[in-house]
């Protein structure tokens, strides 16, 4: 179920250089929503998921399990 090749996948996602700044805006609303996402990063899940329905992630010496849902929604299990 879990390949390789998708916790390498994932090892390298969280290992890989955030995303450029985005440019300025005018509005302090708008310049708050974008230092908010600046320090968040966004994955696919096609990306993390790597083609299977569900990944092992380590996190912190414990294991836990995110995969597809039926319905097509995720979910994260210890």
């Amino acid at each position: 179920m879990f390949k390789c090749e998708s916790l390498s996948l994932l090892n390298a996602l969280m290992n890989s250089a955030p995303p450029a700044a985005a440019p300025a805006t005018n509005s302090s609303q708008e310049d708050n929503a974008d230092a908010r996402s600046e320090s968040v990063r966004t994955i696919a899940s096609d990306a993390l998921l790597g083609g299977q329905r569900a990944v092992k992630i380590e996190h912190l010496g414990t294991h836990y399990v995110l995969r597809v849902t039926r319905g097509g929604k995720l979910i994260l299990t210890k």
